[in-house]
């Protein structure tokens, strides 16, 4: 079953402003503002106990950035493990 249920249009506003911090604007305030905060936020939200939709559900939001989407896994993972402790 996809996890593309799970993307809302918060997410994916995040993962495209994120994407764009971090490769286009290249603005270190701005990804860490999105990376320290405004992910905190959305976990808090819609994902305290839940895992964060997988790479291949925001691949478009990025444009299948492979780099980005690493980067995002391992953000994800981290995340995952916080709330399954």
């Amino acid at each position: 079953m996809s996890d593309s249920y799970l993307l809302t249009s918060a997410v994916k506003d995040f993962v495209f402003d994120l994407h764009d911090a971090f490769r286009r604007s290249q603005r270190p305030e701005e990804l860490r503002s999105l990376y320290t905060y405004s992910f905190a936020e959305l976990s808090v939200k819609y994902y305290s106990s839940e895992p964060w939709p997988s790479m291949a559900a925001v691949a478009s939001e990025c444009e299948g950035d492979e780099l980005f989407l690493a980067m995002y896994e391992e953000l994800t993972m981290r995340h995952l493990f916080a709330v399954r402790d």
